[in-house]
């Protein structure tokens, strides 16, 4: 059973986009994992990340994992405003 799902974050300063969209490109072109995939697409105001697994444990492995990166980077961002 394939999982597939995305993530949508939407952001108003396109510096921020455009960094946290420079930080996950490495993490979707340089996978570990075999039984997870993403992609990661900029759009004017907005990030889309796009998850598929072969199984619901790898799917939502893959989705704490970026949650957990995207929150670090937003919280980093932050401090540096």
């Amino acid at each position: 059973m394939k999982v597939r799902g995305r993530i949508v974050l939407t952001i108003a300063n396109p510096q921020t986009i455009d960094i946290i969209y420079a930080s996950l490109i490495p993490e979707t072109q340089d996978q570990p994992s075999y039984r997870s995939k993403s992609s990661i697409e900029k759009l004017p105001g907005r990030i889309v990340l796009a998850i598929e697994a072969r199984d619901l444990v790898s799917f939502r492995a893959a989705v704490n994992s970026y949650l957990r990166l995207i929150s670090v980077l937003i919280r980093v961002l932050s401090e540096l405003d």
